[in-house]
C-alpha cells in the first residue's frame, strides 16, 4: 500500500494541521451543544458529552504527532481507526440512524485525503461506510424503501465526497511537488550563475596579476637555472640556488593555473578521443603518490565509450587534481575509485566518477569546495585553486559536475561530458544495454 505522510513541518501551517485545528474547534462546539440539549429525550447524556470530550483529546494529541518530522503511517492508520469509532458512538448516543451527525464521518475521509495517496483513501472510505451500515444493523429488519433510500443516499454522498476530494488533493500535491521541482531548478541555476559570476571575477583579476608577475619572474628563474648550471652540487650557493629555481617553478604552475581563469588565455586545442584512454594516461601520474600515502587506487574503467570533444590535457588534470584532493583527506589512507561509463540518467553525455573514502565534505561547506583560493588544508598545504581549476575545465568543455557527501561516508564527484557524436552514444548504448564493458 503506498502512503502519504506530509514532510517536515514549516512556520506555516499546513492543511492537515488547519484540518486538525477546525476538528477540535468542532468538537468543543459539539460539546457545548450536548451539555445545552442534555434533557432532550433523543440524546444519552453524560455519555455523548464524554465521547465528544474523548474526540476533543485525541484530536489535539492527534495534531502534536502531525508536528514530526517523520510520522508512522500505520500510527496515523490507527488514529483514524479511533476517530471513526468515536464519532460511531456520538452517532449512536445522539438518535442512531435519525441523527444528524452523520456528516463527521466526513471528517475521517478528509483526513485520509490529505495523508494518504489513493488505495489509502479508498480503505478509509469503505472502513467509514462500514461504520455508517453498522448503526442501522439493529432496523435493518423494519426499514422500508424510505429508510434504505436514506442509508443509501448517505453512503452515496460519503463515497462522493471522498471521490471528488481525493481528486482535489492528489491534484493539489502534483501542482505543489512540480513547484517545488521548479524551485529546485531555479536556485540551482541562481547557484550555478553566482558561481559562474565569481569565476569571471577571478579570472579578470588572475588575468592581470599573473601577467604583471610572469615578467619578473621569468627573469629570476632564467638566472636561476642558469647560476644552477654553472655551480657545482658540494658549493655553498647549490641549496639556496637551487631552492629559488625551485620555488620560481611553483610559482610558475601557480601562475599558469591562475591564468586558466582568464578568458584571454589560449585554449588548446581539443580533438575527439575515448575518455577511458584519457582516464588511463593520468592514474600513472598519482599511482605513485597513493603508494606512498597508502590509499588503494582502483580503476572501473569502460570500454566502448563514445568519444568526447576534449583537450586531454586538462581532462588529465581534472584527474590528478581530483585525485590529489582525495589523497590530502585521507592521511591515514582509504581508497579512491575511478570510474568511467555513460551517464544513464543523463542521456547523450560520459560521466568520469572520482570517489574516496575518506571523511567526507560537511554541508555547510559543499556549495563553497568550487570557489577559488577556498582550501580546508593547513597553510602552505594547498592554493585553493585544485577544484577551482576543476571546474572551470568543466565548464569550458560544456559538462556538468555534482558532489555527493556525507560526513563520515566519502566524497563522490561525478563529471559529465557530451557525447561529440550523438549516434556513437546511442549505439554504445545499444551495444552494452546499458551495462559497459569493464577495462
Amino acid at each position: 500500500m503506498k502512503w502519504r505522510l506530509p514532510a517536515a513541518k514549516e512556520s506555516v501551517s499546513t492543511p492537515i494541521e488547519i484540518r486538525s485545528k477546525h476538528e477540535m474547534v468542532f468538537s468543543v462546539f459539539l460539546l457545548f451543544l450536548s451539555f445545552v440539549f442534555r434533557n432532550n429525550a433523543v440524546i444519552n447524556y453524560p455519555e455523548l458529552l464524554y465521547v465528544f470530550a474523548a474526540l476533543l483529546i485525541f484530536n489535539f494529541i492527534f495534531n502534536r504527532f502531525l508536528r514530526q518530522a517523520a510520522v508512522s503511517p500505520w500510527l496515523v492508520a490507527g488514529s483514524l481507526f479511533v476517530n471513526g469509532m468515536l464519532i460511531t458512538w456520538a452517532i449512536l448516543y445522539s438518535g442512531g440512524p435519525d441523527s444528524y451527525l452523520w456528516v463527521m464521518y466526513l471528517l475521517p475521509i478528509f483526513t485520509s485525503c490529505l495523508l494518504f495517496e489513493k488505495p489509502g483513501i479508498v480503505l478509509v472510505t469503505l472502513y467509514v461506510l462500514g461504520l455508517h451500515l453498522l448503526i442501522y444493523t439493529g432496523e435493518m429488519g423494519d426499514m422500508g424503501a424510505l429508510g434504505w433510500l436514506q442509508v443509501l443516499g448517505r453512503s452515496g454522498l460519503l463515497a462522493l465526497s471522498a471521490a471528488v476530494t481525493s481528486r482535489l488533493a492528489i491534484a493539489e500535491r502534483s501542482a505543489q511537488a512540480e513547484s517545488r521541482a521548479r524551485q529546485e531548478k531555479l536556485d540551482k541555476a541562481r547557484a550555478e550563475l553566482i558561481q559562474s559570476e565569481k569565476m569571471a571575477a577571478v579570472g579578470q583579476l588572475a588575468a592581470g596579476v599573473a601577467h604583471e608577475i610572469n615578467n619578473p619572474l621569468g627573469v629570476i628563474l632564467g638566472f636561476a637555472q642558469v647560476l644552477a648550471k654553472r655551480i657545482h652540487d658540494g658549493d655553498p650557493l647549490s641549496l639556496p640556488v637551487r631552492s629559488i629555481e625551485r620555488e620560481a617553478l611553483r610559482c610558475k604552475e601557480l601562475m599558469q593555473n591562475l591564468l586558466l581563469f582568464s578568458r584571454t588565455s589560449k585554449l588548446e586545442e581539443k580533438s575527439e578521443t575515448e575518455l577511458t584512454k584519457i582516464v588511463q594516461s593520468a592514474l600513472p601520474l598519482v599511482e605513485a603518490r597513493t603508494k606512498v600515502a597508502h590509499v588503494e587506487l582502483v580503476a572501473d574503467l569502460s570500454a566502448g565509450l563514445p568519444k568526447v570533444s576534449a583537450n586531454q590535457n586538462q581532462i588529465q588534470q581534472i584527474v590528478v587534481n581530483l585525485c590529489n584532493n582525495a589523497i590530502d583527506a585521507m592521511p591515514q589512507g582509504g581508497r579512491i575509485t575511478v570510474r568511467t561509463g555513460l551517464a544513464k540518467d543523463v542521456p547523450g553525455y560520459v560521466e568520469l566518477q572520482v570517489q574516496d573514502s575518506g571523511p567526507g565534505i560537511p554541508k555547510e561547506i559543499q556549495s563553497k569546495v568550487f570557489d577559488p583560493f577556498f582550501t580546508t588544508k593547513p597553510p602552505g598545504r594547498g592554493t585553493g585553486l585544485g577544484l577551482s581549476l576543476v571546474y572551470e575545465i568543466v565548464q569550458r568543455h560544456k559538462g556538468m559536475m555534482t558532489l555527493e557527501s556525507e560526513e563520515n561516508k566519502g566524497a563522490l564527484f561525478t563529471i559529465r561530458f557530451p557525447a561529440a557524436n550523438s549516434a556513437d552514444h546511442a549505439a554504445a548504448a545499444r551495444e552494452t544495454g546499458g551495462a559497459e564493458a569493464r577495462v
